[in-house]
């Protein structure tokens, strides 16, 4: 199946451009690449090729006032050499778009934050990322986790920045929000916690030390108890409040008030309360057993 060119824009060069080529009597020129052809004759002498339906000539344009001239293309050969250098100038130039595309498509399901190997994913070659952090394009935020400048702060920055931080071999987020740091996603607290605790996988594993701002905690979760958020994941509110009593560090009466709060607001209900292994622990600290 042959190529079809249609609405190639190619902005005619000026004159001067071709000074060498055209003569004080401004008449066509010749050349010893092609000869200056009128442009209605141009396609005459380059008939499309067996199975094309339709070829636009796209040599290079000469205007005199003698009329519009193209350059002739060399013979049997659909483009002349610089129409190729503008066509891979434009395939270039529609890679790029679409990486900065997937890229974007990527970094907004994270509030703009994306990680090394994402960014080579998008088809970001790793020796160009610094070049892209020069030109205030991304933001270097830690060793390998970068931001697009374009999007605004907001409060919840960190809580993407330190998700992305756990993620594994496949790029997928490990951690989990829980314990005090869910209850105040959750608006179940009224202190917020100094530092961020996060409920990772048992297997869970990184070279380098964990940063101070963190609190990792190891166990298993089920699906039922995470909620997806905009750049992060947090622990259903029965859960957190489970773990903390289990814990034992928080006080019992901020649990009691934060699991009545959570009733009361349809966060947890009664039959997950009698459902959950904690059952007996949950229905004392809400003073009786469970209705």
């Amino acid at each position: 199946m042959g190529v079809r060119i249609q609405n190639l824009n190619l902005n005619p060069l000026p004159i001067a451009d071709y000074a060498d080529d055209v003569d004080t009597k401004m008449t066509p020129p010749s050349h010893g690449r092609g000869q200056w052809v009128s442009a209605e004759t141009c396609g005459d002498r380059n008939p499309p090729a067996p199975g094309q339906s339709e070829v636009h000539c796209c040599c290079p344009t000469l205007y005199t006032p003698l009329g519009r001239y193209h350059r002739e293309c060399r013979p049997n050969r659909l483009f002349c050499s610089c129409t190729k250098v503008i066509i891979s100038i434009l395939i270039v130039q529609h890679i790029m778009k679409a990486n900065r595309d997937r890229l974007y498509e990527l970094a907004e399901r994270q509030r703009g934050f994306f990680t090394r190997k994402q960014a080579r994913a998008c088809g970001y070659a790793p020796p160009n990322h610094r070049y892209h952090v020069r030109t205030g394009e991304w933001i270097r935020e830690r060793r390998g986790i970068f931001r697009l400048a374009r999007f605004p702060r907001t409060d919840e920055d960190q809580l993407a920045l330190w998700s992305l931080w756990s993620c594994g071999r496949h790029e997928e987020p490990q951690g989990v929000y829980s314990h005090q740091t869910a209850l105040s996603l959750h608006e179940l607290s009224d202190v917020m916690p100094s530092k961020l605790h996060m409920t990772v996988p048992r297997r869970f594993r990184r070279n380098a030390p964990v940063p101070r701002v963190l609190v990792l905690h190891k166990g298993e979760l089920q699906s039922k108890e995470i909620e997806e958020r905009e750049g992060y994941r947090v622990v259903a509110p029965l859960r957190a409040i489970a773990d903390l009593l289990a814990g034992g560090t928080e006080d019992r009466g901020q649990l009691r008030r934060a699991l009545r709060q959570a009733l009361d607001r349809g966060l947890v209900t009664r039959r997950q309360i009698d459902a959950h292994p904690l059952r007996k622990e949950l229905q004392s600290l809400l003073g009786g057993k469970s209705r």
